[in-house]
């Protein structure tokens, strides 16, 4: 494990690039079987001691974390259990927020529904795909959004949500619902995956 790291490291200098101590993590996974189900157990406190060369040339040991604790890669925060707790955070106080800078803002309707759809929802969209949150916690993600954006828009922000999520083909409003947009993204990764060679098979 250590001889992948200081290859990566040798790779990164050679592009120009370093490996920077409070950028760089590790988990180390490992599973408990009981009664047909399996548990992520605590590697944390393992005696695997893993190091990094830091810009300065400097040795420095490589922080180890338990397999719930999340880190964010790529805008996304993701840990290896698979709980998306650390996510869910991020996501109420953005759309938190936006839906405050809309409070606050002096919007016409027309911009109002252009932020929500092309600068709000869009925010929300972009981590999807990494997600496996349920219908409850993206009520919750929504919830400071309706109640702010709705009424800029003349619309009663205790609107059923299915007229609210529906297309305009059925006097709907014709808004992507969090819940089927992640579903959706999932089946078409899945899809890709499939018909396609990759390193994962």
């Amino acid at each position: 494990m250590q001889e992948t790291i200081n290859e990566w490291e040798a790779v990164s200098k050679t592009t120009g690039g370093a490996l920077v101590p409070r950028k760089c993590w590790s988990w180390i996974i490992s599973f408990e079987w009981k009664k047909d189900f399996f548990f992520f157990l605590n590697t944390s406190t393992t005696e695997l001691l893993m190091t990094i060369i830091d810009p300065q040339g400097n040795m420095k040991k490589l922080q180890k974390l338990p397999p719930n604790i999340a880190k964010e890669m790529l805008g996304v925060f993701l840990a290896p259990d698979g709980n998306n707790k650390a996510q869910k955070k991020v996501l109420v106080e953005k759309m938190q927020l936006y839906s405050e800078y809309i409070r606050t803002g002096h919007v016409s309707r027309h911009e109002a529904w252009v932020s929500l759809n092309m600068v709000t929802m869009k925010s929300l969209e972009y981590s999807l795909p990494a997600l496996s949150l349920n219908e409850k916690d993206y009520t919750d993600i929504m919830k400071p959004v309706f109640k702010q954006f709705l009424p800029k828009m003349g619309i009663n922000r205790n609107i059923k949500r299915d007229l609210l999520y529906a297309t305009s083909e059925v006097q709907g409003l014709n808004l992507k619902n969090p819940f089927i947009t992640q579903g959706t993204a999932h089946i078409k990764d899945i899809t890709v995956k499939k018909t396609k060679p990759l390193m994962q098979g």
